[in-house]
């Protein structure tokens, strides 16, 4: 699964749609961008191996932003865009992290991903 994926599941989850239109964005958003809208990134990528062999699998870290102009409503996109990638074959939800702007005065809601590829 590759950012283009992530995007086609993203733009395809009506409940997400709903929160954000069509503001779905690889990182960073165009300047501008009207809240609430998303970003998604890949953040690291290893290889695992063995002693036997070098890893034929990419574990990456996919990281997905919900941005919104308060706290409630960054956890509402995030909520919506949990349930859009839940149970999707290779993507495992690992962890959030809420964070406040306070010089743009913007909350985000951080989802991180491990994708297996």
């Amino acid at each position: 699964m590759i950012e283009s994926d992530i995007e086609e599941l993203l733009t395809g989850a009506a409940p997400v749609v709903a929160q954000v239109g069509p503001r779905i964005h690889a990182f960073p958003a165009p300047a501008g961008t009207v809240l609430p809208y998303i970003t998604y990134q890949i953040v690291s990528s290893t290889r695992p191996a063995t002693l036997a062999a070098n890893g034929s699998l990419r574990n990456l870290r996919l990281q997905v932003s919900c941005w919104a102009d308060s706290h409630p409503a960054a956890r509402e996109v995030g909520e919506a865009v949990l349930s859009a990638l839940d149970g999707e074959r290779g993507l495992l939800f690992k962890a959030e992290e809420a964070v406040y702007d306070k010089d743009t005065q913007t909350s985000r809601m951080a989802l991180e991903f491990s994708v297996w590829q």
